[in-house]
């Protein structure tokens, strides 16, 4: 029995990938160098050129840049694709040398069942490992071609910047197991030792006794005491005195908060009074949940939080700012370079616009998508009860929100959820501006048939 080595053979010769992806990054920069000189060079005409059609000739030329960069960073995407198969093929080639050399080997003294005996068969194990190792090798080949081949595919001219990143499933979740833990705190009363600025109290004040070498008098323990200052004696109550200034650190106790953590979610008021079933579960089994506020287990105001609590709540409420803001920007980001390659003719005041509206109006759907996983999680939560309730209605809030960020197969229709989620949104945002628009014609028709 031959071995099948076909798919060892016919593969791409890695020096000329490289050379290829040489080519085509030079030509890409070739193309956006040469766009740069025509917007220039019609910039510059700007003073001289002199027609009916001057201010449109003029526009097309200056907003023509961004188009050669979309070559140019297309060119670069190919290069490294192709750069990136050409190392593994290079890798492969070394292990195919090794497997081939192998192969014939075991052709030229194929093993056999009995060494002793020469009539024996070929050792058909053997055998059958070794084309395996040949199937294996073949198989990582054409992984490498598809890995390229989708790379190729998928270049659209548009840059995964670091926004893009920010705004991904793995930083989301890391921040939404941060809110998760700190909305595991709650507060006990406690008396905190505390300490503060005070003025410095008069019997602390310097002062220059009438005796040195004796016991003060009654007047001077009284807080009649003088302190000589160049030469003038300058009473212990007079501003004018140099220790009036000063304050001293004073320790007190007051009335405080300490964090502790508490894993029992809490009950749902909604669902307690529109749910009996729920109402029953919680009420026969109190100690699951966490207890409500009362007049003697207030919540504390923010300024008596302790400062590690603080600085979890502003933090998380802040890091959500910035998250909902990098998603916006990142959607504005991708749908400019999307403009670019779908609409080239668009002015870019025009595109710039649009790329705005549709990152508030996507980047919006996406927060609210996360949001409502959020809430979809604590739901479920507080359903169960407990500390387990609490960490499956995390997991499944953080769940819903990392699943839908992924890829969906092709026969689902491709992208991920949010994507449909946001098309959705902005579907519903052009049908709303086209029929504000077309009312506004209406309206004005109406007006102008009635008055003129």
């Amino acid at each position: 029995m031959a071995f099948d080595t076909s798919g060892l053979q016919q593969w791409a010769s890695p020096g000329e990938l490289e050379a290829a992806a040489g080519d085509i990054a030079s030509a890409g920069t070739d193309v956006s160098t040469t766009v740069d000189g025509l917007s220039s060079t019609w910039s510059g005409l700007s003073g001289s050129y002199q027609a009916p059609e001057q201010v449109e000739v003029l526009a097309v030329f200056t907003s023509i840049t961004p188009h050669g960069d979309v070559v140019d960073l297309a060119a670069g995407q190919a290069r490294t694709a192709l750069a990136a198969f050409a190392g593994t093929v290079r890798e492969l080639e070394a292990e195919r040398t090794a497997l081939l050399a192998e192969i014939s080997s075991f052709e030229a003294d194929p093993p056999t069942v009995d060494p002793t005996d020469p009539d024996s068969p070929v050792d058909a194990a053997q055998q059958g490992w070794l084309q395996g190792d040949i199937d294996r090798l073949a198989g990582r080949y054409d992984d490498a071609v598809t890995t390229c081949v989708a790379a190729l595919k998928g270049i659209d001219g548009t840059a995964d910047d670091a926004l893009t990143v920010l705004s991904g499933p793995e930083v989301g979740l890391m921040i939404a197991a941060g809110t998760n833990y700190a909305s595991t705190h709650t507060f006990k009363r406690v008396d905190v030792i505390a300490s503060r600025r005070v003025p410095m109290p008069w019997q602390q004040f310097r002062f220059t006794p009438l005796n040195p070498a004796g016991p003060l008098t009654a007047a001077e323990i009284a807080g009649d005491r003088y302190l000589i200052v160049d030469g003038r004696e300058v009473h212990i109550s007079n501003p004018r005195h140099p220790d009036h200034a000063l304050t001293v650190a004073e320790r007190y106790t007051r009335n405080g908060f300490a964090n502790a953590v508490d894993w029992r979610p809490e009950v749902n008021e909604r669902f307690y009074e529109s749910s009996s079933a729920y109402r029953a579960r919680v009420d026969a089994n109190p100690g699951d949940w966490k207890p409500a506020p009362t007049s003697s287990t207030p919540r504390p105001t923010f300024g008596e939080l302790p400062d590690r609590v603080k600085a979890l709540k502003v933090g998380g409420g802040a890091v959500a700012v910035i998250m909902a803001g990098v998603t916006i920007s990142a959607e504005r980001d991708q749908a400019y370079d999307r403009l670019l390659v779908e609409s080239p003719r668009m002015s870019e005041a025009d595109r710039k616009a649009r790329a705005i509206e549709l990152g508030v109006v996507r980047g919006g759907a996406k927060t609210t998508f996360d949001v409502g996983a959020g809430m979809a999680g604590a739901a479920v939560g507080t359903m169960i009860g407990g500390p387990v309730g609490t960490v499956i209605g995390f997991g499944v809030g953080m769940g819903i929100s990392y699943l839908a960020d992924q890829d969906l197969p092709e026969w689902l229709g491709g992208g991920s959820v949010k994507d449909g989620f946001a098309d959705f949104a902005e579907n519903v945002y052009d049908g709303g501006k086209e029929a504000l628009s077309d009312a506004g014609d209406a309206i004005s028709e109406g007006w102008n048939s009635v008055f003129g």
